[in-house]
């Protein structure tokens, strides 16, 4: 079995995390890639308790009870810090246009 160990796409910290939850610690951050990656974001990883769908038409999964805590962890930090820009990271396609759909009528004045 072949397992890349060394990644170039995500920030250092998501791929130290994701290293040490699912590949014993075994993935990490190319150094030049590593350099660009500078400045110091929050991160926020939360452990949501839903039944994941399976969306046959896209081949993709969502968990609406995760969709509903991005939104409720969003207007909670929006309140709190209105300047912020913030990134919500998914895989999966099915999760993305859900979110997508529920951001816009959520929050129609955020681009």
């Amino acid at each position: 079995e072949h397992c890349v160990t060394t990644q170039y796409r995500m920030h250092p910290q998501i791929c130290q995390m994701i290293s040490r939850l699912f590949y014993s610690g075994a993935v990490t951050t190319d150094e030049a890639v590593a350099s660009l990656r500078t400045h110091a974001l929050p991160l926020l990883w939360c452990d949501v308790l839903g039944e994941e769908l399976e969306c046959r038409q896209d081949n993709s999964y969502v968990n609406m009870a995760e969709v509903q805590a991005v939104l409720d962890m969003l207007t909670q930090l929006q309140l709190a810090h209105p300047l912020w820009r913030i990134a919500v990271l998914t895989y999966y396609k099915a999760q993305l246009q859900a979110l997508a759909e529920r951001l816009c009528t959520e929050f129609p004045d955020i681009p």
